[in-house]
């Protein structure tokens, strides 16, 4: 984009309005004798009296420098002396570099080394600041400038030098906030800043910024949004306007007598004083808010504003707009002011002037969050980041709604909180609801490699000093509960993980007012540890208290009833829905959060319970019995079917009847197959496994066409953001004609679909992929039934009813797990009996193998052909090193080697197959497989990598990698595990404590491979998993921040 300016440099802007607009005013400033009054200088004072400075400064600098572009630093109040010195400085080809006076003197020190600065100019107010630096840079100190006597000279001499590439000089130099460490140095050039104004362009036919406006400057000058505006009005030629009063920052009222000024038309200002003015305009709403009103527009920047400020100022007539940018990149987004609707200020959009270099990139599937980055050839990015292909400033953003162009701020990408499960938390929409509460003054929400949320929580100490302690606590938990209210469910805060801060205490922020979380961790430490070592293991705190079971005397009808009431209360829903005591609570919302407050709860009723309780027995009938033996001092009763085997049996009797009053669905076996296309529906493509089978069938020339059946709302983008996350070609989803992609409900008899789409299916589908399934160890396998298998059945159903001459053949993903537990030494690839004990004691190894006999009733009742392919763990891509580390072979890696410091020293022998290998196998055998009465002893497939090495070979591997952990015994690693519920792992702690059960590892048997290695050579071809694949893996985990190796 080739850009043509008005002016050559900033002292040919100075100059050429000196002389074309000499008699308008382009500054008013506080009059020096008299704070709470205006004085003014029109554009030809202006360039005068800096050009009298310009000259003044010439013979400090000169005679010690021989640097042509000497770095200068100013540190001092943003008054007009301040603004005055920068512009005469810009006439010397100095490069200017505006300090904020809140930095530390340590900062301060690192900016001046970093800058190779030469020269510091301080007001007297910094003095004693700034001889601490005299060892390492020349001091100045400013004179408080008299600028009626600078009026009074006659005119100056003085010629401004100007270079010939000044449009690409440096000029200026700003520094980022230092929320994480240090302030680092960036610096700008003047096409930068005459960037501002061109950013604008087509905005407002061109009158966003106007010659006759008058801009209120509510922002300190070392901020470059500040010192931006001044340019922006200067270049236009128009007027800026400094508040009233003796010191920057004004005072609420100071602001108000500053915008009651007539000739005020816009306010450019940050959300911390549209927050103090809010209070005082409140006071006489009827007037206050109309001289707000009066204005062009109010234009909100530096930080996110919140909702009740935005609300609050609309509703009451302002035109409120948002800018949103960086120092590195200028303005680039506004809230879509055009429309008519007050709560147009949710919404950003791209400057007109910028939109071509700019790009909204997929980040994250679950939420369709997007990460803007702007392009390196964009004429006003900073310089020192045009070396890569794109700049990104770190800001996460999400499009509501999808398709509109329109962006919602969702907080910076360092601020996301991972989860030990994985689950991710913008802590920005949470903490801006809580602040809607008149008693907050700030709040922060942390949760970082932990398994919650919690909240951290600054008093306004003006209003809540009015209250009662439990009348702050109600309104606190009440904004709190707000706030839960459009958080995911992983995300919301539990009232015992809410710490509200002594009136005395104040969490660290910025001038901005941005939280500076970094530090709040390191000031709050002690305090974050407690409200989560208290929350996760209040049983312990609790157990010299008295509890109720020791009080009262508890029937089961009371406990019964008790749940019912407790359950209904923690998870804020009617008591009636819990009326089935039969059902699962993980079925009706309980999680991992609610789980806790839950045993936490019960503990405070009934004194210590073991850890695992409401994972083992997750209905109220199973706890009731549970706690009616522990008030009566009973061994808790025994269950006839402890690892749920018998009810597995009985869930697959239930479907094979279903199907055996369905034979109407029972086909015609044919002896024909599918000849040339093929047409496959696979599910859970946004999976790895299934992401990968997307990429194999789209390579195999006889495959016209793919339905990708996905979980939820917006499945195209959902696809998309799943598959950059793993580094695959997106491309392949512009081709609409081959790759369809429908959102489904597999609760539904039609899928989800419409009846036409449904037929459509039944029409044209040759083969079904069955992949989805859900992947969590703690559930049981009547929450498997809900979720998977019933689904399972809807798919069936519709390879049965197949319109097609040919039958519909499903391929069904099954698992080791079905299998695995040592009742068979040897799992051939068959089908397997009706056993008890067969499938590993999980609800996901009973899911699996009650799956793989409900196809084969589906084959015997419904004549639909089956392959099961039994998959052993998978590993990630070979080629990419993408592992997902929410699973639990990578999780337990990268905690056992990062924050553990230990892995045990017995493990399964290592027979991982990578994704990209299990996928293309899979294909292979699905591409070549028949339709024909093929008997199902040929029709099973176990997808594992055939070469096996030894867990101690894989420990070699990791320390080759360069890891540094201790080889412990398997018990004392498990102990460790159990005994720190912060660790990452903890998740997954119940599936831990029974894989290692007595200390020793829970063996899964061998399975056959001779079948399947006939069948594809693929298998045969995969790799072992040696050296250079872990250190792959490993070169991942460390970038994606999983693994935070140690150096010892």
């Amino acid at each position: 984009m080739s850009v043509k300016f008005r002016f050559s440099s900033i002292a040919d802007m100075l100059q050429k309005h000196a002389q074309n607009r000499s008699d308008e005013k382009c500054l008013y400033y506080p009059n020096k004798s008299q704070s709470d009054s205006y004085a003014s200088l029109t554009f030809k004072q202006f360039n005068e009296v800096t050009n009298h400075l310009a000259k003044r400064f010439s013979n400090i600098i000169r005679q010690k420098e021989t640097n042509r572009n000497p770095v200068v630093c100013i540190l001092a109040n943003s008054d007009v002396d301040y603004l005055l010195t920068t512009y005469a400085l810009f006439k010397l080809n100095v490069v200017v570099f505006p300090l904020s006076i809140r930095n530390s003197d340590a900062a301060i020190k690192h900016l001046l080394e970093k800058s190779n600065a030469s020269y510091l100019f301080y007001s007297k107010a910094f003095s004693s600041v700034a001889t601490t630096f005299d060892s390492i840079i020349n001091l100045h100190q400013m004179e408080e400038l008299n600028i009626s006597e600078l009026l009074d000279y006659k005119e100056s001499s003085f010629k401004p030098e100007i270079d010939t590439d000044e449009i690409d000089r440096i000029c200026i130099i700003f520094h980022s906030s230092g929320t994480t460490s240090f302030p680092k140095p960036i610096r700008l050039t003047t096409r930068y800043l005459f960037g501002w104004f061109e950013s604008f362009a087509s905005e407002m036919d061109d009158r966003f910024w106007s010659d006759d406006d008058l801009v209120l400057l509510l922002l300190p000058l070392f901020h470059v949004a500040g010192f931006g505006t001044t340019f922006i009005m200067f270049y236009v030629g128009g007027a800026c306007g400094l508040p009233l009063g003796d010191i920057f920052p004004p005072t609420p009222k100071q602001i108000i007598k500053s915008i009651e000024y007539t000739k005020v038309t816009k306010v450019c200002t940050v959300p911390l004083f549209l927050q103090q003015l809010l209070r005082l305009l409140k006071e006489d709403e009827n007037n206050g808010f109309k001289m707000l009103a009066r204005l062009r527009f109010v234009l909100s920047v530096g930080a996110a504003c919140s909702p009740d400020i935005c609300k609050q100022l609309t509703e009451h007539g302002v035109k409120l707009i948002i800018g949103f940018g960086s120092t590195e990149t200028g303005f680039i987004l506004v809230s879509c002011y055009e429309t008519n609707n007050k709560d147009q200020w949710q919404s950003l959009r791209k400057l007109k002037g910028r939109e071509s270099n700019l790009s909204f990139l997929p980040l994250d599937s679950d939420n369709q969050i997007y990460e803007l980055v702007v392009n390196s050839q964009d004429p006003f990015l900073a310089p020192e980041f045009k070396s890569k292909k794109f700049y990104s400033i770190g800001d996460l953003f999400k499009e509501e709604p999808v398709g509109s162009g329109n962006y919602t701020v969702q907080g910076r990408a360092d601020d996301i909180l991972v989860h030990m499960s994985g689950e991710k938390t913008n802590p920005l929409p949470i903490e801006l609801a809580i602040q809607q509460c008149p008693i907050v003054e700030h709040g922060v929400v942390l949760g970082h490699q932990r398994l919650h949320c919690s909240v951290l929580i600054e008093l306004n100490s003006k209003e809540a000093s009015k209250l009662e302690h439990s009348q702050i606590e109600k309104q606190i938990l009440t904004a709190v509960e707000n706030a839960n209210t459009n958080a995911p469910a992983h995300s919301h805060i539990a009232p015992a993980l809410i710490k509200i801060l002594p009136l005395d205490k104040h969490l660290p922020v910025t001038n901005k007012g941005n939280i500076l979380r970094k530090q709040v961790y390191n000031e709050y430490h002690s305090e974050i540890e407690q409200i989560y070592e208290q929350f996760l293991n209040q049983s312990n705190f609790d157990s010299n208290i008295p509890h109720d079971n020791q009080q009262e005397s508890w029937t089961k009808k009371k406990i019964c009833d008790y749940l019912q009431e407790t359950v209904a209360e923690i998870l804020h829903k009617p008591i009636e829905n819990f009326n089935d005591h039969s059902q699962s609570l993980y079925h009706l919302s309980l999680d991992s959060l609610t789980t806790v407050q839950l045993r936490n709860k019960l503990c405070q009723k009934f004194g210590f319970l073991d850890q695992n309780i409401i994972f083992e027995y997750p209905t109220i009938d199973a706890l009731t019995d549970q706690l009616f033996a522990v008030v009566n001092n009973q061994q808790p009763r025994q269950s006839d079917d402890p690892q749920h085997y018998q009810q597995t049996e009985e869930i697959i009797d239930k479907y094979i009847n279903l199907m055996a009053t369905h034979t109407n669905k029972k086909r015609q076996v044919t002896n024909s197959d599918h000849l040339g296309k093929r047409i496959f529906l696979i599910t859970g493509a946004n999976g790895s496994l299934g992401s990968q089978t997307l990429l194999q069938l789209l390579n195999k020339p006889q495959v016209t066409k793919i339905y990708c059946l996905l979980r939820g709302p917006d499945a195209h983008n959902r696809l998309r953001t799943d598959m950059e996350s793993r580094k695959q070609d997106t491309a392949v989803l512009d081709d609409k004609r081959r790759i369809i992609i429908l959102s489904t409900n597999f609760d539904d008899d039609q899928l989800g679909q419409t009846t036409n789409i449904y037929q459509q299916l039944q029409r044209e589908v040759t083969d079904i992929i069955h992949s989805a399934w859900k992947m969590d160890f703690n559930l049981t396998i009547n929450d498997f039934d809900r979720e998977c298998l019933k689904g399972l059945y809807q798919l069936l159903k519709l390879a049965a009813t197949s319109l097609s001459e040919v039958p519909m053949h499903f391929h069904f993903i099954s698992s080791v797990s079905a299998a695995g537990s040592v009742v068979i030494d040897k799992v051939k690839e068959e089908p397997l009996s009706r056993q008890k004990g067969i499938a590993l004691p999980n609800g996901y190894g009973q899911s699996k193998y009650a799956a793989e006999h409900i196809c084969w009733a589906a084959m015997n009742h419904w004549s639909v052909p089956v392959d099961i392919y039994r998959f052993g763990q998978i590993s990630g891509d070979s080629e990419t090193g993408v592992w997902n580390t929410r699973e639990m072979i990578s999780l337990m890696i990268c905690v056992g080697c990062g924050e553990m410091g230990m892995l045990p020293e017995d493990g399964e022998q290592i027979n991982w197959i990578p994704v990209n290998y299990g996928a293309a196998c899979l294909v292979d055998i699905a591409i070549n497989s028949s339709t024909r009465t093929t008997p199902p002893s040929e029709r099973v497939h176990h997808i594992q990598n055939p070469y096996v090495i030894t867990w101690s070979q894989l420990i070699k591997y990791l320390k080759s990698a360069g890891l540094h952990f201790k080889v412990v015994p398997t018990e004392e690693w498990i102990h460790q595990l159990l005994g720190n519920p912060k660790n990452p792992a903890y998740s997954l702690a119940a599936f831990f404590e029974k894989t290692f059960a007595d200390g020793k590892i829970c063996h899964i048997g061998q399975f056959s491979l001779e079948k399947t290695i006939r069948r594809t050579a693929i298998l045969q071809n995969c790799p072992p998993i040696g050296q250079q694949l872990i250190q792959r893996y490993i070169k991942y985990w460390i970038e994606v921040g999983s693994l935070k190796a140690t150096n010892s």
